[in-house]
C-alpha cells in the first residue's frame, strides 16, 4: 500500500516557500500581510492573485505542499524571514478590520461562546480586549493570535519590525535581482477626538463616525495597555516591546 505523504502542520505549513529564490516568508495576519503577499507575487513575476489574499498565496506556495522530510531540507537551505508588530497596534488593527469594517465577524462566534450578542454593533474595544484575554492563545482567531505562535520553534534569519517592511522588501528584492514595486506603508490621517479616549466606543459609534478612525493609541487606558501586555506576554518578552510614548508610530497604519 502506498504510504500517505505527511503534511507540515500549522504554522510551518503556511510559510511561503520559493524554490527559485531559496526563501521562506512567514506571513502573519495584521502584520502587513497583504503587502508581503503582493511583493511575493511580484518577485515571482506573477500578477497579484485574488487581491493579495494570504490564503490563496498559501495554497500556491505554502510549505504544506511538501512532505515533512523535504521540509527539513528546505528549511536548511533557505533564508527564513518574517515581520513582527507590537500587540497594542495589532489588537486595534484586528478590532477595526474584523468588527468595525466587516459584518462577517460575530463576537459570539469568533471570540467566545459566553458572549451573548451575535451582532458586533455593541462591541467596544474594551470588550474585545477582555474577551480575547479569556481565550487560550492557540484558539484565538489568526488575526489576533500572538505573533510568536506563527514563528513556532523555527529559527529565522531575520525578524524585522513592520515599520521597516517597505525598505526591507525593496532591498531584498534588489538582492534577489528582481526589484519590484512595493505598496508604501505611509502616514495615515486620524480624526481628532474630543476627550481623547475611544476604547469604550461601540462598533456602531465608530461606524457612524466613519474613516479615518481615531488614532490607535486613543483606544487605550493604562489598564488596557497592561491587559494587552499580559495577553501577549510571549510577544512582549520575545521582541522586547513597550507601549510607545508619544505618537512616533503614526507612520504605521492599522493594516
Amino acid at each position: 500500500m502506498r504510504r500517505r505523504r505527511r503534511k507540515a502542520g500549522w504554522p510551518v505549513g503556511e510559510y511561503l516557500y520559493s524554490h527559485r529564490h531559496k526563501l521562506i516568508l512567514a506571513t502573519i495576519p495584521r502584520v502587513g500581510c497583504r503587502t508581503a503577499v503582493r511583493w511575493w507575487y511580484a518577485i515571482h513575476g506573477q500578477r497579484v492573485q485574488r487581491n493579495g489574499s494570504r490564503a490563496h498565496a498559501v495554497m500556491l506556495y505554502g510549505m504544506h505542499r511538501h512532505s515533512r522530510d523535504r521540509w527539513g531540507r528546505i528549511m536548511l537551505g533557505a533564508r527564513r524571514i518574517a515581520f513582527v508588530r507590537d500587540p497594542w497596534q495589532r489588537a486595534v488593527s484586528a478590532y477595526l478590520s474584523k468588527f468595525v469594517n466587516s459584518s462577517k465577524f460575530r463576537p459570539g462566534v469568533h471570540l467566545t461562546n459566553r458572549y451573548a450578542r451575535n451582532t458586533a454593533a455593541g462591541l467596544s474595544f474594551e470588550d474585545f480586549v477582555r474577551l480575547i484575554g479569556r481565550q487560550a492563545a492557540l484558539r484565538m482567531n489568526q488575526h489576533w493570535r500572538p505573533v510568536t505562535l506563527f514563528l513556532g520553534d523555527c529559527h529565522f534569519d531575520a525578524l524585522w519590525p513592520l515599520a521597516e517592511m517597505t525598505s526591507r522588501l525593496r532591498a531584498l528584492g534588489a538582492d534577489l535581482k528582481c526589484p519590484s514595486p512595493i505598496i508604501t506603508i505611509g502616514r495615515t490621517p486620524h480624526q481628532a477626538v474630543h476627550g481623547g479616549y475611544v476604547g469604550d466606543w461601540s462598533v456602531a459609534r465608530l461606524r457612524q463616525g466613519g474613516q479615518p478612525y481615531p488614532h490607535w493609541q486613543d483606544f487605550y487606558t493604562d489598564e488596557l495597555v497592561a491587559l494587552v501586555a499580559r495577553v501577549y506576554a510571549s510577544d512582549v518578552t520575545r521582541f522586547q516591546l513597550q507601549f510607545p510614548n508619544g505618537r512616533e508610530s503614526d507612520s504605521i497604519p492599522p493594516i
